[in-house]
């Protein structure tokens, strides 16, 4: 005990490193290979957000320019800014990293490798039988769980860091009774405050008791001093910070979203509407989240039972106990917290694992180590049976994760390579919301909204005419997503389509189409209509000429022109226009038609603005006079051609 009371690790320093390499070597390589375009859990676009605004010299951005068009995900808005509700701690280390334009794998890597260190104080700290600790290490170090998890941008895994080094160091100061220990303690437990208050409740509990019930052999009343004076910068920091962004100490920005909170009733990350949160939810999220903790374990169902095999073996060991506390303290603290329910609804826990329960599972990971080692020097034939089995579980559960992972990693790629492809700079990039009522932009921008490429999200063409109207001159481009022709139950297929205003005293819009057999055989009729008139058209009847029916529409300001072709506007909001065809002969719905939708807005008097192009519809009639509407690609049916009149 002499020898380890000087030193910080009980193994080789080799093993030390080896593992410190392993942990960062693999986690880059996740991250090159997985995660590169992020994850199913889109908290890693919000880090990356707040860091970029962090590089910048920013804790807020103003709502005045971000809102409606460029409301980075997950935020909201205080005060008049835009209000990241994630603690700052995680993004400012990433901002660091982007300051130097190093890649995201090295942020990832030295995440990684700060996790290996402080495991390895950590097991050292537990066990003073250097096999045990060595194995233990093993343990922890290809855990799954952990494996994943140092491949993302996700604030679990430094979240950990940050409390299994607290820990180490208050087990460290406990046995060795000195002030720099103590302070070091309360330095990095203030940062786990500062980075996750919640998770900072439930590591520093089990540290408390033990300390409490050691008190005979230290100076208890002294050490909790020095520690709260290491403790005393970084909260200090966090206070600041919240009274900076909330205006109060007291007031963390989570708080910017008021159901976004523990306990039962309404809950949501944003809006004012959300999901009822009550005691059959929060059941229901535990035995969704315990359930696959099974399988996410160092070793399955095998290294669950290795794991109780460790606790018994060890019971008389009781800094083992501190974190042996963590299989139960954190599911039971996250059993209040609507978000281990949300995660198993939205499918994050088999990509990702049961996010909430990492500390538990890195506790499961050292207990089955001490079982391995147990069993080991109980019978070494059936332990080696067992550690295979353990690792072929291990490896199963990591290659599901990849299989999952790997499906979103080829959809984001597709995506960024979308919205990369037009050669144009400078460039807007307008993308729909990802659900109606969705108010976040999915993408990154640069938080002054200055640079070659942006992003913008609008949810209607309205909306869209109103953006590029702030921004003329803008070279804009906007996502769409069609189904082919005749493609109404088909899936649809997206693609970026450039995007204008076209802006005079008159609009011409000239329609161009060709019955489909079976529409052919009905008077086909042009129509135009706004959608501020009910839908009533101006209608046209029209012969065909060699096949194909054409008309052009004059759009102008109300009382400029009344001829049959007209389609005056009256002065007011965007609004949207149609206009297409169809059979005359059967009202208004007919056996279908095919228009253009155009947002459009006219002052009244002298000018129309009209947004180009517009969107392609068709719409079914099925019997019994049932109407679907599809968003379909009319290349080849209906073409229009836009310009000045």
């Amino acid at each position: 005990m002499g020898e380890h009371g000087q030193r910080w690790i009980r193994f080789p320093r080799g093993v030390a490193l080896a593992v410190v390499a392993w942990a960062a070597v693999s986690s880059a390589l996740l991250q090159g290979l997985l995660f590169r375009y992020g994850s199913v859990d889109l908290d890693d676009l919000d880090y990356r957000n707040q860091a970029g605004a962090l590089r910048h010299g920013h804790i807020t951005l103003s709502a005045a320019t971000h809102t409606p068009y460029f409301v980075p995900y997950l935020t909201g808005v205080h005060d008049g800014r835009i209000v990241f509700t994630h603690q700052p701690l995680w993004p400012a280390f990433i901002a660091v990293f982007d300051l130097v334009h190093a890649p995201t794998e090295l942020v990832v890597a030295a995440s990684a490798a700060l996790f290996a260190v402080a495991a390895c104080v950590l097991v050292s700290e537990l066990f003073d039988d250097t096999p045990l600790a060595t194995v233990t290490l093993a343990f922890v170090a290809l855990s799954p769980m952990v494996v994943v998890q140092s491949g993302t941008l996700l604030g679990y895994l430094p979240t950990l860091t940050l409390g299994v080094a607290t820990t180490a160091l208050v087990l460290r100061a406990v046995r060795r009774p000195r002030r720099s220990l103590a302070a070091a303690a309360g330095f990095v437990g203030g940062l786990l405050v500062f980075n996750r208050p919640f998770d900072a409740v439930l590591f520093v509990v089990p540290l408390l008791v033990y300390a409490v019930a050691v008190r005979r052999r230290i100076p208890l009343g002294s050490m909790i001093g020095w520690a709260a004076l290491g403790a005393a910068v970084p909260v200090g920091v966090l206070l600041a910070y919240n009274a900076a962004v909330m205006g109060s100490v007291a007031t963390f920005p989570y708080t910017v979203h008021p159901q976004d909170t523990i306990g039962f009733g309404l809950r949501a990350s944003f809006g004012p509407t959300g999901f009822h949160f009550g005691l059959p939810q929060a059941w229901a999220g535990l035995v969704h989240n315990t359930g696959q903790a099974v399988r996410w374990t160092a070793g399955g169902v095998v290294g669950l039972g290795l794991a109780v095999v460790g606790l018994v073996a060890n019971r008389h060991n009781p800094r083992l106990w501190t974190v042996a506390s963590w299989v139960l303290l954190f599911p039971a603290g996250y059993f209040f917290f609507w978000t281990t329910w949300n995660i198993a609804n939205f499918g994050l826990i088999g990509p990702l694992g049961p996010l909430y329960y990492l500390p538990s599972l890195a506790a499961l990971a050292i207990l089955a180590g001490a079982g391995a080692v147990a069993v080991w020097r109980w019978n070494r034939i059936g332990a080696g049976a067992v550690l295979v089995a353990a690792l072929v579980l291990s490896a199963l559960t990591f290659q599901s994760s990849w299989s999952t992972n790997r499906s979103t990693l080829d959809a984001n790629r597709s995506s960024a390579r979308l919205l990369d492809r037009p050669p144009v700079t400078p460039r807007l990039v307008i993308t729909p919301p990802s659900f109606p009522g969705d108010p976040y932009l999915r993408e990154q921008n640069p938080p002054d909204l200055v640079g070659p490429v942006l992003y913008a999200m609008s949810p209607s063409m309205t909306e869209t005419l109103g953006l590029l109207e702030s921004r003329p001159g803008v070279q804009a481009y906007r996502v769409e997503s069609l189904k082919p022709f005749n493609g109404v139950f088909g899936p649809s297929a997206t693609r970026l389509t450039p995007t204008r205003v076209e802006q005079a005293p008159e609009v011409r819009v000239t329609l161009r189409f060709r019955a489909p057999a079976r529409e052919a055989s009905f008077p086909i009729s042009a129509y135009c209509r706004t959608a501020d008139t009910g839908g009533a058209p101006r209608q046209v009847a029209l012969t065909p000429v060699d096949g194909a029916y054409t008309v052009t529409w004059s759009i102008t300001p109300a009382g400029v022109s009344t001829d049959g072709t007209s389609c005056p506007l009256p002065s007011g909001p965007a609004t949207q226009l149609a206009v297409g065809f169809w059979e005359s002969g059967n009202g208004s719905v007919g056996h279908g038609s095919y228009e253009y939708r155009y947002a459009v807005r006219t002052d009244g008097t002298s000018s129309v603005s009209l947004l180009v192009p517009g969107e392609p519809w068709r719409r079914y009639v099925f019997p019994g006079d049932k109407v679907a509407e599809s968003n379909e690609d009319l290349t080849g049916v209906l073409t229009a051609q836009v310009g000045a009149g």
